[in-house]
């Protein structure tokens, strides 16, 4: 369902730090909201998570995303969100970004920063 911000905040967490900053976006800009969800998903075992991801990473696999309840056609602007592992995103963002065109969108990503810079706007 679209939003009168015209905005869809997307992310990826593992261990919820992400999704923290990103539900402060939505609630800050009035966004929908929508994780970005691997078909076959992590193991909630860090470790393990760890594991696969260091595999994916060095093999550059492209793990399968299900797809998306919003469509991104409805939005001009997206705010992107992920972890940083090994100085990189994670995988499964190189699979939403290898597949989508974002010609006629504002992407922004770092949401924490975005957070930070965001509660420093006044409000009028």
């Amino acid at each position: 369902m679209k939003n009168s911000s015209n905005a869809l905040v997307l992310y990826f967490s593992l261990t919820d730090n992400t999704k923290r900053a990103a539900n402060t976006i939505a609630e800050i800009t009035g966004a929908d909201i929508e994780m970005l969800r691997l078909e076959e998903p992590y193991s909630d075992d860090y470790t393990e998570a760890a594991k696969r991801a260091e595999q994916e990473k060095d093999q550059q696999i492209i793990p399968e995303l299900k797809p998306l309840k919003h469509q991104l056609n409805d939005y001009e602007t997206i705010y992107l969100g992920f972890p940083t592992w090994w100085y990189q995103p994670p995988m499964v963002i190189h699979t939403f970004l290898l597949n989508i065109n974002f010609l006629d969108k504002r992407l922004y990503r770092s949401l924490p920063v975005l957070v930070v810079q965001l509660r420093q706007v006044p409000k009028y």
